[in-house]
């Protein structure tokens, strides 16, 4: 990564190659494992900003720089893209493809993110921005809204029976032992809405799943992972199910906690969402930085 003043003299960048380059685009941005659009987005703080392009003629060895400034051009940051030997991401075989990746601490919402691309064969410099005017951003927060607890009782697989989220949560452990052919389980469904995220079109599952996994930390935290009521908090992550209205919907299978035996009595939980694994915005009997008072589980 190389910086300096705006009115200093650059530096030459220097090649030995000699086949000349003839396609630069396809440029893709994606923070959070959510693809960006390089027009309408803005990268999320706390995650680095990827970015990739590619090239014509298939080849490792062009001299590709991203250029940016967050200071009004006081500076500009230069730093290489790396050639990337992965030809599944690639719009076409024959090219190639290059990244480069911005660290979290450069990202700030109180700074304007100015950038483009300079890419020198040997011959000549090609550009990449926006037909000279440049790509502009200011990097955002990931903000929770409107978190939804659904209480489903499952009794067999085909089966699901969803009533509002009672409060306490009572379940009766000899439910267990009802009908050996049959699954008494309990669980316990949240949806959340980001903008940005949650709402956005996602071509697959694969992306779906990436982006409700890293940009959204969700977990439930109760001392019934301890086994013993008013024993230590633990928190465990809850699984991802759906996209559906604008939200992500995640679940926690109480299953294999009752598996594990955990004595009778009152148990506190509450479910958590994050986007850096230290800020929490929490779902108790309120929502917000607090959550409101913890939520219970009986077991019987």
């Amino acid at each position: 990564m190389d910086t300096y003043n705006s009115d200093s003299e650059q530096k030459s960048m220097q090649t030995s190659m000699h086949k000349s380059m003839h396609y630069l685009g396809n440029v893709k941005i994606s923070s959070a494992g959510v693809n960006l659009s390089l027009f309408n987005d803005a990268p999320f703080v706390g995650f680095p900003l990827k970015i990739y392009l590619e090239t014509y003629p298939s080849y490792p060895g062009f001299d590709i720089v991203l250029v940016y400034t967050r200071d009004g051009f006081s500076t500009l940051t230069k730093r290489q893209f790396v050639y990337l030997p992965d030809k599944r991401r690639l719009s076409n075989p024959n090219n190639a493809l290059y990244a480069v990746e911005i660290p979290p601490h450069e990202l700030n919402t109180y700074d304007t993110f100015e950038w483009w691309i300079e890419a020198f064969d040997g011959n000549k410099i090609s550009y990449y921005s926006n037909y000279g005017n440049n790509f502009r951003f200011r990097p955002r927060k990931i903000q929770f809204f409107s978190p939804h607890l659904e209480y489903a009782k499952i009794i067999l697989p085909q089966e699901c029976i969803i009533n509002a989220l009672p409060e306490p949560l009572v379940i009766e452990k000899e439910q267990k032992k009802e009908h050996e052919d049959k699954i008494v389980s309990h669980e316990v469904r949240v949806s959340i809405a980001v903008p940005g995220i949650t709402d956005r079109y996602y071509p697959n599952n694969e992306d779906r799943f990436v982006a409700a996994s890293i940009a959204i930390k969700a977990e439930a935290y109760s001392d019934i992972f301890s086994g013993v009521p008013d024993k230590e908090f633990l928190s465990f992550p809850l699984s991802f199910r759906s996209q559906k209205d604008g939200k992500f919907e995640y679940a926690w299978n109480l299953q294999p906690v009752l598996i594990c035996n955990p004595k009778p009595g009152r148990y506190s939980y509450k479910i958590r969402f994050s986007s850096d694994g230290e800020n929490w915005y929490w779902l108790g009997t309120q929502e917000g930085p607090l959550g409101g008072r913890d939520r219970a589980i009986i077991i019987k």
